[in-house]
């Protein structure tokens, strides 16, 4: 293989060491024609070193020699380089019916191993954050920063008799519209990027208090808004039938005073 690719494109060394993963390659006769910053740091060998080399003197066991020859690719490979153990990918460079070339990517295994670990570190908090917002008494209603609906708890649920199915996605504004709501303590935050709170009738029935915090991202920006909930409606039945109370006792008083 005479074409030589840093010259075809001026950037071409530059946008293979941008790349996390290691990136070799041979030409037809197994003599490495590129490598990037991965690959020089793995093997410990500046790039002036390891191109025009026989690969299997850098590399004794690498499989791109077999797909030179069956000009088939190779995936989820693994070998062992300098007590790192890498999953190689090997993909044959072909020209016409030839293999002109192989490729191959590989990446550290035990990066792929911290990033694994990193998910299941940040799945268990999700399911664990989960299972406290529906653990709540009180309920929960999230929105993004732009007040469009993410989540609600079971308990928000029991309380309005609303589902999932119905708010998620929807914004307050168009929620306050379709009158599932007759006002919103989410665009109030929104508006005041201040804590709020507020008496609110959904779908027309009941009264609930709602107090609404904003949640900001590092740059400030408004990210979340936190919405807790609790129906007092029956409060607000008691509270009307104590002022009825009170004031059929003055009239029992002014009655026996004029008595």
């Amino acid at each position: 293989m005479q074409n030589d690719p840093p010259e075809m494109c001026p950037h071409f060394d530059a946008i293979l060491d941008a790349a996390q993963n290691g990136i070799l390659a041979v030409d037809n006769a197994g003599r490495v024609i590129v490598a990037n910053h991965v690959v020089e740091e793995l093997l410990g060998l500046p790039k002036a070193e390891l191109l025009g080399r026989d690969i299997t003197e850098v590399i004794p066991d690498s499989l791109l020699p077999r797909i030179l020859e069956t000009k088939k690719p190779l995936l989820g490979q693994m070998f062992t380089c300098n007590n790192a153990v890498l999953m190689a990918n090997y993909s044959p460079i072909m020209a016409g019916e030839e293999a002109a070339g192989a490729v191959s990517v590989f990446q550290d295994v035990s990066i792929l191993e911290h990033t694994s670990c990193e998910l299941n570190y940040v799945s268990d908090h999700i399911k664990e954050l989960g299972a406290i917002i529906n653990a709540s008494y009180d309920g929960i209603f999230i929105t993004d920063g732009n007040g469009v609906v993410l989540r609600l708890n079971e308990a928000y649920q029991r309380m309005t008799g609303i589902k999932p199915e119905e708010v998620v996605g929807k914004s307050m504004r168009q929620l306050v519209s379709e009158n599932y709501y007759d006002q919103s303590v989410t665009l109030l935050v929104m508006e005041t990027r201040k804590p709020a709170t507020l008496t609110q009738a959904i779908k027309g029935e009941g009264r609930f208090l709602v107090s609404g915090s904003p949640v900001f991202d590092d740059a400030g920006n408004l990210f979340r808004v936190v919405t807790s909930v609790r129906d007092v409606t029956q409060l607000i039945k008691l509270q009307d039938q104590l002022i009825k109370t009170k004031e059929q006792s003055r009239r029992y008083e002014s009655e026996i005073s004029y008595l």
